[in-house]
């Protein structure tokens, strides 16, 4: 591939992990308002677009972590519990899989 297509495919990984990322902190966090929604989606587009400016794939990772602290003290900030929620939301993706695997999928 040449330097132009290995960056094409590292800002279509970048896109494609914020709609990822967006729709697992809707799992992750239920019952979010329309604003708390709002302000995650316009927070993960900001990193978004500060990551496909980035060099390197590591340093478009990076943008992501500062994303996630940042948005990690929104929710604190909003009543959530967040090492609770991703505790729940891991066990609940381990118990799907168990079960997923006990019925030979």
């Amino acid at each position: 591939l040449t330097p132009a297509q290995v960056e094409k495919v590292e800002d279509e990984l970048t896109v494609n992990k914020v709609e990822v990322t967006y729709h697992a902190y809707q799992q992750i966090f239920p019952g979010l308002t329309d604003a708390q929604d709002a302000v995650i989606l316009q927070n993960l587009k900001l990193a978004r677009n500060e990551a496909i400016d980035a060099e390197s794939m590591s340093e478009k990772s990076a943008f992501f972590k500062k994303y996630k602290i940042r948005m990690e003290a929104y929710l604190t900030g909003q009543g959530y519990n967040v090492k609770q929620c991703y505790r729940v939301f891991v066990a609940k993706q381990k118990a799907e899989m168990a079960a997923k695997k006990a019925a030979g999928e």
